[in-house]
């Protein structure tokens, strides 16, 4: 088995209780740490992990064991994923302590070296020809892993990451976009607060765009689950569609079918009729 540092770009994740309370429950989630979309179709799914020993000498047959034995990676319902919206799912391999790095293909029982890179930079460049649809505003960087800070510098972020799909038998029933809040409470939060450019910010337009894209690429629900460390309330949102700034309807952002408040028991007896 190898040994393997899955770092996440998500800084609120070791927090998120909500989150822990449905891998508590008897469902399952998957996450994608990224994606790409180029010509308004999901073009590639990405995992990554670092490694202490050098990427480009990891042997394959060693790393898809050591993945597909890894429960909460949920190695074979990501290749399903992928197959499910036909693009390549591919992982990551780097190290700091060298500026190699290597790229994997993973489908169902194997995974295959399909390129090695002499530096960063080298693979944030390689990922441009899967993507048109780039995240370009200014993130918070405290927390956030080496990797990403780095990638960031050269202006070529990580892809944006897929939070969660919710598991039936090994199935992705919903997609999941968690909100932690922290100055609003949980019931006055507001998606479509931030949608639009504004003053000095750029808006989540695209930030949205992205997941709606795969959203409809996959043919699941979108639900956002709003929730914060202070509070023990949570706000369940379907989405039902998203009205964009080019779009005659108004007013722009983010259109619900249902929404709730409730707590983490009625939360997990709804995502269960998923």
């Amino acid at each position: 088995m190898l040994s393997i540092t899955i770092e996440t770009s998500e800084r609120g994740d070791a927090l998120n209780w909500v989150k822990d309370a449905i891998l508590n429950s008897e469902l399952e989630l998957l996450a994608f740490e990224g994606y790409t979309v180029k010509n308004s179709k999901v073009s590639m799914l990405l995992d990554r992990g670092c490694f202490e020993e050098a990427p480009n000498s990891i042997d394959t047959a060693e790393l898809f064991q050591t993945l597909l034995s890894t429960k909460i990676f949920q190695l074979e319902a990501k290749i399903k994923f992928s197959e499910k919206i036909n693009c390549p799912y591919v992982f990551f391999a780097y190290s700091y302590s060298t500026d190699e790095s290597a790229l994997f293909h993973l489908t169902e029982g194997t995974a295959k070296k399909v390129k090695t890179f002499a530096t960063l930079k080298e693979f944030a460049e390689w990922t441009r020809k899967y993507r048109d649809l780039v995240m370009s505003s200014a993130y918070e960087e405290s927390g956030l892993p080496k990797i990403d800070i780095a990638m960031r510098k050269l202006g070529i972020p990580w892809p944006g990451n897929l939070d969660y799909a919710l598991l039936k038998d090994k199935t992705p029933t919903a997609l999941i976009e968690f909100q932690r809040t922290a100055k609003a409470s949980v019931q006055s939060h507001c998606n479509n607060t931030w949608f639009l450019p504004s003053g000095f910010r750029k808006g989540d337009v695209n930030r949205w765009l992205a997941i709606d894209i795969i959203r409809k690429q996959v043919d699941l629900p979108l639900l956002v689950i709003v929730w914060s460390t202070n509070e023990k309330n949570i706000k369940l949102k379907l989405v039902e569609k998203i009205i964009y700034p080019e779009d005659p309807e108004t007013p722009k952002g983010l259109r619900y079918k249902k929404k709730e408040m409730m707590e983490i028991d009625r939360l997990l007896e709804i995502l269960n009729r998923f």
